[in-house]
Order: structure tokens, then sequence, then C-alpha cells
């Protein structure tokens, strides 16, 4: 018998009528789901025997992506890193980099509040509380940086490398057929 359950997990019975529909529905997702799983997992599998294949041909191409095709569809994959640094090491990037700073990093004002003053800036200043906004730089960093940490032997780089890294992340997969 199939049960509804309720708010507080109180169960009740659900009608006659109905029991059987939302027994089938949930044995069916549930074998369901479990396919989708196994699926996944095999998914992934091939992934990983196709992996070393892609990073050869990445390799000699000196591309971050490789692509096979077949009679029956293709396969593109894409190796992704990410530049990362702290923002607290943002001075020390800054003087490392000297005047080439702005064409390595962007940099905008994010605005907040200091969360503790808010409620007696409120009570205080009514609607006039902006003066307490607190101004913070956010950098971002420019495709160029990216381009120059992948260059070992510039003298800046090694310099950089104590502050900023490259993060390589899991390369993404899609596999197409062809109609």
């Amino acid at each position: 018998m199939a049960k509804a359950v309720l708010r507080g997990n109180v169960e009740a019975d659900v009608m006659k009528k109905d029991d059987r529909a939302i027994i089938s529905i949930i044995k069916k997702g549930i074998a369901l789901q479990s396919r989708l799983e196994k699926i996944r997992q095999d998914i992934e599998g091939n992934i990983q025997r196709l992996l070393p294949f892609a990073e050869e041909l990445a390799g000699t191409t000196g591309l971050k992506q490789a692509a096979f095709k077949s009679a029956d569809g293709k396969v593109d994959v894409k190796f992704n890193d990410s530049v990362c640094y702290e923002e607290k090491a943002m001075g020390t990037i800054r003087e490392i980099l000297g005047p080439l700073f702005g064409s390595f990093f962007t940099c905008t004002m994010s605005y907040s509040l200091n969360v503790e003053d808010i409620p007696a800036v409120k009570r205080k200043l009514g609607k006039k509380y902006a003066r307490l906004i607190r101004e913070t730089p956010v950098h971002k960093h420019t495709k160029r940086l990216r381009d120059l940490m992948s260059d070992g032997d510039d003298p800046v780089v090694k310099e950089l490398r104590n502050f900023v890294g490259i993060e390589v992340k899991k390369p993404t997969v899609k596999f197409e057929r062809f109609a």
C-alpha cells in the first residue's frame, strides 16, 4: 500500500484508486534511476579510457583540446585550467608586474556594508546610511596573465609563482552522434 508523507513525516494512506499507479511509478522510477547511475558509470569509464589518447593528441598539437571522429560520431575533449591567486597577494603581485599590472588584471570596485553596523546606522540615519559603505577592490585576471604564467623561463613568472598558480580542472568531454 502506498502512503503519502505529509508535514512532520506523518503518513497517510493514498486513495485506493491511486495506489497501484503510485506504486508502479515509484518502482519504475527506482529502476530507471539505477540504470541511469550504471550508464553514468559506464560513460565515466569510457572517458577514462579515452583521456590518454586525448592527452597525447593535445600534447602533440600544443592545443588544449582534442577531437576524434568515426563513422558513428565524434568526441571533443577540452582540457581546462584556471589561474588562481589570493586577493590579499595583489599588492605583491602588483609590485612584481610593475607598470604591466594593468594588462594582466582588471580592477572593479565592490561595495558592501559592515553587517554589524547596519542596525545602528539604520536607527541613527534612516535612509542615509550609505556613507558607511566600504569600498573593496575586486581583481580579475586577463587572458594575458594565463599566457604569461605558461612561460616557465621568464624571471617575472618565477617570482609570480609564489602568488599565482594554474589549477588543472577535470576535462570536459562531449560525445555527438552523427545523424
